[in-house]
């Protein structure tokens, strides 16, 4: 759904801290995984990305929270 929003900027920043980081060592990067059950832009511009999704009361997925083939999850308040 966001990928209308694609920045050659900002996945140029990303790029930039990914590989040269802390002086050369490379930056984690993360982005919220979205809310339309796939992981939205600009998480999904780069497989070096860690996405993280929210988990409900019951320590399963949010309905609404975004997944892909490797999500962290944290508890939403």
């Amino acid at each position: 759904m966001h990928d209308r929003l694609k920045s050659a900027l900002l996945e140029d920043a990303i790029e930039v801290a990914l590989t040269q980081g802390r002086d050369g060592l490379g930056t984690i990067v993360t982005f919220a995984s979205g809310n339309y059950n796939t992981i939205d832009y600009p998480g999904s511009s780069d497989e070096r990305i860690i996405c993280v999704g929210s988990i409900g009361e019951n320590h399963e997925r949010a309905s609404t929270s975004g997944y892909g083939c490797l999500l962290y999850t944290s508890p939403s308040p």
